[in-house]
């Protein structure tokens, strides 16, 4: 259940888009008071290319350390001469209860604070835009321990190819 939330969104200059999304939940399901923190900066460079940054931040407000961090960059590249190109590159982090001892962080004393995962995925689209044909080829990866809790990456592990024709 959703107790507070606040949505900003705005044009700073133009050709750049900037929005933030704040959530907090109230504990349910056995899910503690949590903080959801979504935040999203697009520039246009012209000819429908971009190139735009983004950043998600799942926190329990009641349990230290039980966070999790997610840090991406996507771009498009459109062109009349080339091929349109999309491409992502996104990093998580995750650390809380169920984490697996990939890192750990300790205090001065050397109590263990959190453990942590780390993680990353990235693609590569490409799409010949002809007035025949309209080839397309991708790749992506999705990293094994990547972990995205606000939703946005159906399955993890995954090296996904994507070759295509239309006529």
């Amino acid at each position: 259940p959703i107790a507070t939330g606040i949505k900003l969104t705005g044009t700073p200059r133009p050709g750049t888009r900037v929005g933030l999304l704040e959530v907090v939940t109230r504990p349910a399901h056995g899910q503690p008071w949590t903080s959801h923190l979504v935040g999203r900066l697009m520039h246009e460079l012209g000819g429908g290319s971009n190139v735009g940054f983004m950043f998600t931040d799942r926190r329990s407000l009641e349990t230290p350390g039980d966070n999790n961090l997610v840090l991406g960059m996507d771009g498009t590249s459109v062109s009349s001469r080339s091929p349109l190109v999309f491409s992502f590159f996104v990093l998580s982090s995750y650390t809380g209860p169920d984490a697996t001892a990939a890192t750990q962080e300790v205090d001065s004393n050397g109590t263990s604070l959190a453990t942590g995962r780390y993680d990353n995925s990235f693609g590569l689209d490409l799409k010949w835009r002809g007035e025949l044909i309209r080839p397309r080829l991708g790749y992506a990866v999705y990293g094994d321990d990547f972990r995205a809790d606000l939703g946005f990456f159906p399955r993890v592990g995954v090296h996904q190819s994507t070759v295509g024709l239309e006529i």
